[in-house]
């Protein structure tokens, strides 16, 4: 939750030489969510399921958060990492 009680989707990193955080500019992002799983993969961070807020709806999707393409150097908002949903139908 942020200052206003409202649910904020940024997504921050510690840079643990400085101890100073930065921000991530990331375009596209899951709906705001509490009580979701956050795992690590290979460089990639999965986001499974949750509950948004005030609504109360059980969100049953997986987000994979890629940081490839992420220039760590930048001294301003970190651009480079995107989320995409995974998609887990069962169609043909």
């Amino acid at each position: 939750m942020s200052k206003e009680n409202t649910l904020s989707n940024d997504l921050y990193c510690l840079n643990t030489e400085t101890l100073k955080w930065r921000k991530f500019f990331i375009l596209e992002v899951p709906y705001n969510r509490v009580s979701s799983a956050f795992t690590n993969g290979y460089e990639c961070r999965f986001l499974i399921g949750g509950s948004s807020l005030p609504e109360n709806l059980l969100l049953n999707d997986v987000w994979f958060l890629d940081f490839n393409n992420v220039d760590w150097k930048v001294n301003y908002d970190i651009p480079g990492a995107y989320w995409k949903q995974l998609d887990f139908s069962l169609s043909p």
